[in-house]
């Protein structure tokens, strides 16, 4: 795995690390481990990565930037295909498992940190509940987005499943958190 793999999958488990800490705020009592799957959680991921990326920022997508308009939505393909290579998380189609990890882990991506947690609060500040959303709710929702719209029709067009989303298409268009 390359090196710049394994600093994107880093900052990748430190937006996990965050979204847990939205949902047991939101959810007391509730187990983020039987409710954050491999679906939901690439979902989630999404909405941060493009939350406050405009014509006048990037946002996340300067970290995360390889999204692929896929059946279930938009998905960070870097991200998707290294999931079996995450160090603090194991994801499934079903839930998930966090292991313990040294205080010291996230230290190399310090850079990133600000920007993920922005990201964290700005989905929050929109839409509370957006965390508390089943994953095929939020499949839903991104299909409302005009980036997974336009390039999956693209895609099977072509007669693919698959096609890569332009960031720039992300970054200009009308953004949605909630069902309504």
């Amino acid at each position: 795995m390359s090196i710049a793999i394994a600093s994107k999958l880093k900052a990748f488990e430190y937006l996990l690390i965050q979204l847990i800490k939205w949902y047991e705020d939101v959810s007391p009592g509730k187990s983020v481990v039987t409710d954050f799957n491999k679906l939901k959680v690439i979902k989630l991921h999404f909405f941060a990565s493009a939350v406050n990326a405009d014509s006048n920022s990037d946002g996340l997508l300067n970290i995360f930037s390889e999204f692929y308009a896929l059946p279930f939505g938009h998905v960070e393909s870097d991200i998707y295909d290294s999931l079996s290579n995450l160090q603090v998380f194991k994801l499934t189609k079903n839930d998930m498992s966090i292991n313990q990890y040294p205080s010291n882990y996230f230290d190399d991506i310090e850079m990133d940190k600000a920007t993920i947690e922005l990201a964290v609060d700005t989905l929050k500040s929109i839409n509370p509940n957006l965390v508390k959303y089943e994953a095929m709710d939020l499949v839903e929702l991104s299909h409302r987005w005009y980036s997974w719209k336009t390039t999956f029709e693209t895609a099977r067009s072509l007669g693919r499943f698959s096609l890569r989303i332009p960031n720039e298409l992300i970054k200009k268009e009308s953004k949605f958190y909630v069902l309504n």
